[in-house]
């Protein structure tokens, strides 16, 4: 019985610990994300702002954890005078009983305790997992597309597709709809997702898609993944704009906001 008491109290200080942590995290994140908006958002440094944003989510969780010891040094005067042990005396001779006190609880057995702490945490845990299985099942309905491709002299893995996601890349799989862009387009969105797949831009939303599902209560981490969804394009647009014009790049982000919006 006293293991068992030792082991859900130990049980109970640690959801507490956790909970601390998550709350330190969510200061990090909110005071990085608050410098990237005033001052870091502005510039067009992309490769910058994106390091950036990813690194203040490492960051975010490392910093709480880091332990500091401060060691105190007491020195004493020279001219101090102890007291020494046999100096003291009594205040009474009179003999003493020190009295335990009984403390009787009672709890009416129609009584039922909530225990609020293991609940939000089955909560938690609950959400986490719900938001990492369905991630896992879009992951699942993604790659069944991908054993039937076509190999580009870029390196690119082509899958024509016409309905649900499409002009769209998951790292150097290009899910394309080839009768809705002429060929001109084509070569332009081809080169649009090149950048994407280069620069490993699916890698950053899958690590996205970890921190949320750790800090799906924080509305911060969502906008990290915005802000760094826009990075995304704001590279693959700078690369394909100077490759293409921004007259061919402009026609074709409008056409494919059209076909988007008809869906």
């Amino acid at each position: 019985m006293a293991l068992l008491h030792f082991l859900s109290v130990d049980v109970r200080l640690l959801n507490m610990e956790w909970l601390i942590y998550l709350l330190q995290v969510s200061v990090c994140m909110v005071v990085f994300f608050s410098f990237y908006l005033l001052v870091l958002r502005k510039l067009t440094f992309f490769k910058f702002n994106r390091f950036y944003l990813l690194g203040s989510l490492f960051l975010s969780f490392i910093i709480p954890s880091l332990q500091f010891e401060v060691q105190r040094k007491i020195i004493f005067a020279d001219n101090e005078i102890l007291t020494s042990v046999t100096d003291l005396q009594p205040i009474s001779n009179e003999p003493f009983q020190l009295i335990k006190p009984v403390v009787i609880k009672y709890q009416s057995n129609n009584e039922q305790n909530i225990n609020w702490k293991k609940l939000g945490l089955y909560l938690y845990g609950g959400i986490a997992s719900m938001i990492i299985i369905a991630f896992g099942w879009r992951m699942h309905d993604l790659l069944k597309y991908t054993y039937h491709y076509v190999t580009t002299n870029d390196g690119l893995k082509l899958i024509s597709k016409s309905k649900g996601f499409t002009n769209c890349s998951f790292f150097n799989y290009v899910f394309i709809d080839e009768n809705s862009l002429s060929e001109a387009e084509l070569q332009v969105l081809l080169k649009h997702e090149k950048v994407h797949a280069q620069q490993l831009h699916s890698l950053d939303k899958i690590l996205l898609m970890l921190f949320k599902s750790m800090l799906w209560f924080n509305p911060i981490v969502y906008l990290f993944d915005k802000a760094l969804e826009q990075v995304h394009e704001y590279e693959a647009d700078e690369v394909t704009s100077t490759d293409f014009g921004n007259q061919a790049y402009a026609n074709l982000l409008l056409r494919l906001a059209v076909a988007k919006s008809d869906m």
